[in-house]
């Protein structure tokens, strides 16, 4: 797993500016809060996207649901980040109310925490050192409320929000594990669904290919004014059509050894001109009977590639990734805040529009399947 650098610093920095000197004038914050907001829309657009997908198939899947479960406090969690941020915006622009928007960084850091913590249960093994980092959360909050010396702050603060960024990558990692087994699930069912549609539908399709290429040797037969050629489509025709190759033997058969070439050819037309007329009839009714279907095929035809689009593109597996270049934006505040130069943003808003790229992926191969 490559690891966040869910860094601090510039959380501490803002504290100890806000909060113990109170008169420093800090860069504008709301970009970055603007471009976490932009991120928290794409991720719950790329899920709804994605539970649209796996449950428009209308079959029962234990996956779906524990993907359903697990949104829910991920969702939370995205919250929270947007609320700190908001928090971090409000904090460099609070003039006067510097009190007032230090408190709500507080609590979206409380927020951040229990969020956070929300989604361990649903885990696969956490290291210790990631848990018990995390649990120092409550000594950063503390020691903020305690206007405490800024290198104890960051101390404390760095490791704890690092893990915190970490339980967060985790879960969306195991979230786009259950969204592939989800996926392969619905699909399997979904098969299995309209295994009689898929069976009597391709076997029209098969039907019906034979049956023109009966069709296609008859008339090249028919065409064709050398014996040994007519010999060599009458052997082809024997394979592809039981039908002809008994006909053949029964009324060839009873003409006995004396029998002329031209006999035997005529005997042969006829047979093959009768062959004809039944598969022209028979051409009809498989015409008739796949345009009627054809729809319903289709749609779940188109079901089963956007499912199989879904398992490639898999927008919930992206959002780690998306979260990953949000710390690294964040680490990039304390710099921005000592330097007093603008916070850029433009990696954060490049990864939300491939996120959000995806996701327009996902809905328009869903829309396929519905038209």
């Amino acid at each position: 797993m490559k690891a966040i650098r869910f860094r601090a610093q510039g959380l501490a920095v803002l504290v100890s500016l806000s909060l113990l000197s109170g008169c420093t004038q800090l860069p504008d914050l709301k970009p970055f809060a603007d471009a976490t907001a932009a991120m928290a829309g794409a991720m719950r657009q790329g899920y709804t996207q994605t539970e649209a997908m796996l449950t428009r198939a209308g079959v029962d899947s234990a996956q779906v649901r524990t993907l359903q479960a697990r949104w829910e406090p991920t969702r939370k969690a995205v919250n929270a980040m947007v609320a700190y941020s908001d928090a971090l915006a409000a904090l460099g622009d609070a003039g006067n109310k510097g009190e007032e928007s230090a408190g709500a960084l507080i609590s979206s850091l409380e927020g951040l925490q229990q969020a956070v913590g929300a989604l361990i249960p649903g885990l696969p093994a956490i290291p210790t050192s990631i848990t018990a980092a995390f649990r120092q959360i409550n000594g950063v909050i503390a020691k903020i409320r305690a206007r405490r010396a800024l290198k104890e702050v960051i101390d404390e603060a760095d490791d704890a929000l690092r893990a915190a960024a970490d339980i967060l990558s985790l879960n969306f990692r195991s979230l786009a594990e259950i969204n592939r087994s989800a996926t392969i699930e619905v699909r399997a069912q979904l098969a299995e669904k309209n295994f009689a549609l898929r069976s009597y539908y391709e076997g029209l399709a098969a039907e019906l290919q034979q049956s023109n290429l009966t069709l296609a040797l008859i008339l090249d037969y028919q065409n064709k004014d050398k014996a040994g050629a007519k010999s060599a489509t009458v052997e082809r025709l024997r394979g592809l059509d039981k039908g002809v190759a008994s006909q053949l033997d029964a009324r060839l058969g009873a003409l006995g050894p004396d029998a002329t070439a031209e006999q035997r050819d005529a005997i042969t037309l006829t047979v093959l001109r009768n062959r004809q007329t039944a598969l022209d009839e028979r051409v009809k009714y498989l015409d008739g009977e796949r345009a009627r279907l054809a729809p319903e095929y289709a749609a779940y035809a188109a079901q089963l590639a956007a499912l199989k689009t879904l398992e490639q593109a898999n927008p919930i597996a992206f959002s780690a990734t998306v979260v990953e270049t949000w710390a690294g934006t964040h680490s990039g505040l304390r710099s921005a805040l000592t330097r007093k130069q603008r916070v850029t943003v433009s990696e954060l808003l490049s990864a939300v529009n491939e996120l959000v790229e995806l996701t327009e992926g996902i809905k328009k191969e869903k829309q396929n399947g519905n038209d």
